[in-house]
């Protein structure tokens, strides 16, 4: 069960719980896997992040955006610490972070983050790619 693969199915099967809008199923599987992946691989992992980022998905979902920040924030750190700013993981969390700031009516932040977003989605994906027309978008 203390396994990074074990994690990796726990994060499977949130996102499915998440999607079919089972937030409390799919919390408890976010929070398994990050369990595992702090006991197995340590917080300065991208996977460690992935989950982090997972909690925020579902803390937003469940109407709790400062716990959705507080989460971005920690997938963000991971990330800018392992992958680096120039990074898609990097962007989707500055994206997510700018959908909670917009949905909190703080549009300047919202809009400061949406660049950054699309800059690194630009610059690593293409301006064609389906998440940098997303951030186009916003």
């Amino acid at each position: 069960e203390q396994h990074p693969s074990t994690a990796g199915a726990y994060m499977g099967m949130a996102s499915v719980h998440r999607v079919k809008g089972d937030c409390r199923q799919a919390l408890e599987l976010y929070e398994k896997a990050l369990h595992i992946y702090l006991a197995t691989l340590g917080q300065q992992q991208p996977r460690t992040a992935g989950a982090y980022l997972g909690l925020g998905l579902i803390s937003d979902s469940m109407g709790h955006p400062a716990r959705a920040l507080e989460m971005y924030g920690k997938a963000l750190r991971i990330y800018l610490a392992t992958l680096g700013e120039k990074h898609p993981d990097t962007a989707t969390v500055y994206s997510n972070m700018a959908d909670v700031h917009q949905s909190l009516g703080n549009q300047a932040k919202a809009l400061e983050l949406y660049n950054r977003a699309l800059q690194v989605y630009l610059a690593t994906l293409g301006e064609r790619h389906p998440c940098t027309a997303m951030t186009y978008n916003n």
